[in-house]
Order: structure tokens, then sequence, then C-alpha cells
């Protein structure tokens, strides 16, 4: 099971692995950057990996 994502493999069909501000955060970046908007490519967790 992965537990690192970079924003460039999220979209919004990820958004129960790692919530909705980081699956928002990955359609920003595919979106943008091919428009030459650069966005520093960032990294979002599985959801629920710091709980016990």
């Amino acid at each position: 099971m992965k537990l690192i994502f970079k924003f460039s493999e999220l979209d919004n069909t990820r958004v129960k692995e790692v919530g909705g501000k980081n699956a928002s955060l990955g359609e920003m970046f595919k979106k943008l950057d091919p428009k030459g908007i650069k966005i520093p490519d960032g990294f979002a967790k599985r959801s629920g990996t710091d709980r016990k």
C-alpha cells in the first residue's frame, strides 16, 4: 500500500485515499502546469496513516 503521493499523481478520484484538499491540489497541479503556470510539486500522505 502506497503511503506518500506527489500532487502530480493525484486527482479527485483519490479523495478517499488522501482527502479532499490534497486531491484538489493534485487537480490544480495537473490543470495549471500544462498552461505554463508553474506550481511547486508537493506531496500528500494517505489518510488515516497517523492513527493507531
